[in-house]
């Protein structure tokens, strides 16, 4: 076994050993034989001598590869048995963000932003928590993309960014009289080309809902907006930002960021606002137990269109239905997958019932070819806004307006086949929503929900993997569960709200 005194020689004769370290804020000599904080830097070095050489044997070697830093990095402070529930909210009040960090670089750790597909625009949206947020509004999430004018023509009317977060009181808020304390309420505040701020106060903090945007979507028309189908879409797009934000939340996740939870308000500030040696202070709160990360995360949701998006890109799901927690790992085996669905006595080429509609869908979707993301876009708009479904009916979305967003959503595909695609999404979206049901029940593994034992079965198999929560819907995740929850800036993008 290596002794401290031997890992003490080593750290002195090698100098790429030394920088790794002192880049991390590790001091070994505070450190004794046989405890985690010691076994896990030898492991991490002992790892590190096996690095490929990426220039020399130097100092340059600490520039690695991003799965390096996932298994040897993040490990190895995973070792630190590290406190799982810390207080989503401090004794004010305020919400303590989640932070994703892209660690690709162990000298430059920072926040990573996430990238979100939709249906208008090629490179997706950026999401992340907003920068120099005023302390008693404290977080505000933003998610923005760079403007494409070209892609509308003269119009001005596109969505820009939305930031979403609680505000606080000021002169202009007072005036609207929809304040009535500071602080009290949260705000989805969206900006168009045009420079229009469209603001909507309401209750926690919380994305745009479908009654707000059908009433955005709606005054495009009688604004005279030029290029309005394309202008209504984008606005259609924010729906989408919550759920499918917090899928490529986990995505970013899984892949090549973590998942970290500062303990202290005023850390989640610098962090945000890139004022934090991330290094010194990760490791030296995650071995306080003032702080915590998880290497993964997993997306918890009964929103059925949104598992959809989880099969086609090989996200980790729960989903909770009639007391029972259907787990889904992945890789999801997406051929499988299809193949059951054209195998299916409705599956034909030629749909003309609802459930023929839905099986032919969902198996273009499957296929996952060149525009299978803005069928499933137009699938989970219709999820929101088809006059059949409750969500719509509550906020007054009558047959014609229901048309009308079809519409809008035809006037972007880019061809006549993903057209006549919309007009069966539109005539089938409950069979697609019960198609998709039951494809994501298939491989899951159970846990009763009245069982403490199976809960305690699932929170066990969800720490061995290392992952949070991403929570989107449904029944909240009880006892244990509940600690691995997370605050993500996705969540607050999501009507439902953080």
């Amino acid at each position: 076994m290596l002794s401290l005194q031997a890992l003490k020689n080593e750290l002195r004769t090698t100098p790429s050993y030394r920088t790794y370290l002192t880049n991390k804020g590790i001091n070994v000599t505070k450190y004794q034989n046989n405890t985690p904080e010691f076994n896990a830097i030898k492991s991490a070095l002992e790892e590190f001598k096996n690095l490929p050489d990426m220039s020399t044997r130097g100092a340059a070697r600490t520039v690695a590869p991003i799965n390096y830093y996932k298994t040897v990095i993040k490990d190895a402070l995973k070792t630190l048995k590290m406190k799982r529930k810390v207080a989503n909210k401090g004794r004010s009040g305020v919400r303590y963000p989640w932070i994703v960090m892209n660690i690709s670089n162990t000298n430059n750790i920072k926040e990573g932003i996430v990238t979100v597909k939709g249906l208008l625009y090629q490179n997706g949206w950026s999401l992340k928590w907003n920068k120099n947020a005023n302390p008693n509004a404290f977080p505000v999430s933003k998610i923005f993309h760079g403007s494409t004018p070209n892609l509308y023509g003269n119009n001005k009317t596109a969505v820009v960014s939305q930031t979403v977060g609680k505000v606080c009181k000021t002169t202009t808020a007072s005036q609207n009289n929809k304040l009535r304390t500071a602080c009290q309420k949260g705000l989805a505040h969206t900006y168009s080309l045009s420079g229009n701020d469209y603001r909507v106060y309401k209750n926690g903090s919380a994305g745009l809902g479908v009654a707000d945007l059908a009433k955005i979507v709606i005054s495009i028309g009688k604004s005279g907006a030029q290029s309005k189908a394309k202008a209504r879409a984008s606005f259609l797009e924010l729906k989408r930002n919550g759920d499918w934000g917090e899928i490529y939340t986990v995505l970013s996740i899984n892949s090549q960021n973590i998942l970290f939870k500062p303990g202290d308000v005023n850390a989640s500030m610098a962090i945000i606002n890139g004022d934090m040696n991330m290094l010194t202070y990760m490791w030296d709160t995650i071995e306080s137990k003032q702080s915590f990360m998880y290497s993964g995360a997993v997306f918890w949701s009964g929103d059925r269109p949104a598992l959809g998006l989880c099969l086609c890109e090989d996200a980790p799901y729960v989903r909770p239905l009639d007391g029972v927690f259907y787990y889904k790992n992945t890789p999801h085996n997406i051929q499988s997958l299809l193949t059951s669905v054209q195998s299916d006595k409705e599956y034909t080429s030629t749909p003309k019932t609802a459930p023929q509609k839905a099986h032919y869908v969902v198996g273009e979707i499957l296929k996952k070819e060149q525009y299978w993301r803005l069928i499933l876009a137009a699938v989970d708009t219709a999820h929101d806004f088809n006059y059949r479904t409750a969500r719509a009916s509550q906020a007054g979305i009558t047959y014609q307006k229901c048309i009308m967003i079809r519409d809008v959503i035809k006037s972007i595909m880019p061809s006549q086949s993903t057209r006549d695609i919309c007009d069966y999404i539109w005539d089938s979206i409950g069979s697609i929503e019960n198609l998709f049901g039951k494809l994501s029940l298939i491989g899951t593994t159970q846990y009763s929900r009245s069982d403490p034992n199976q809960i305690q079965a699932l929170y066990d198999e969800l720490q061995s993997q290392n992952r949070g929560i991403v929570y989107d819907m449904g029944p909240y995740p009880p006892g244990p569960l509940g600690a691995l929850v997370s605050i993500t800036a996705g969540k607050y993008m999501d009507p439902a709200g953080g």
